[in-house]
């Protein structure tokens, strides 16, 4: 039999109740029975998180989605209340998109498309490979863009997105993606269909 090395409550009454179990003894043998399907149980509830939103607690974030995305205009986290530095850049994210559906309703496209990019990539000379929400931002990019009337460079900035699901819906003939019209949306109901599936697509 295995032993528990990684039972952490009593090793010494677990390794004695293994002896009790090579004895014949059923209530060790159920009592080991039931610690093996408790942690089989576990593992099977909470896979290893691999993705790029590892160790992200997205259910933290998506209280805090619903409770600020549409009543607040001007979107504010404390950093302190967020220590891993990946739900900081998620925070961010979030509130930039929030600041560009603010500016599209006041300002011109072109204007909105330049603080996308000033926001989603302010040094182009570090690359995008490892931003973790870079497809969410080329997608965001490609939607300005297209609504400055690029169509072009707009499929391009889809492309840019990769295995987005939304990046390649856009350049398809679909007419819908998860029951949604994402084509046929305005830029703020498409933006806020990202913060909302943000992490429907690891």
């Amino acid at each position: 039999m295995e032993p528990y090395k990684h039972y952490k409550g009593d090793p010494d009454g677990l390794e004695m109740i293994e002896k009790s179990a090579r004895l014949g003894c059923q209530e060790a043998n159920l009592f080991i029975f039931e610690y093996n399907r408790k942690q089989k149980e576990t593992l099977e509830n909470n896979p290893k998180d691999t993705g790029r939103f590892a160790g992200v607690n997205r259910e933290k974030i998506k209280r805090w989605i619903d409770n600020k995305w549409e009543t607040d205009s001007i979107l504010k986290f404390f950093a302190e209340d967020y220590a891993n530095d990946k739900e900081r850049s998620i925070l961010n994210f979030i509130c930039q998109c929030r600041a560009l559906v603010s500016y599209c309703a006041r300002l011109s496209w072109e204007t909105t498309l330049e603080k996308a990019s000033y926001y989603f990539f302010p040094d182009k000379k570090k690359g995008y490979s490892n931003d973790m929400l870079a497809k969410e931002k080329w997608f965001i990019i490609g939607l300005l863009r297209k609504l400055n009337g690029y169509p072009g460079v707009a499929k391009d900035a889809f492309t840019k997105a990769g295995d987005y699901p939304p990046a390649q819906y856009m350049l398809s003939s679909r007419k819908l993606l998860n029951d949604s019209d994402l084509k046929s949306m305005t830029f703020p109901s498409q933006v806020s269909y990202v913060v909302r599936y943000l992490f429907d697509y690891e």
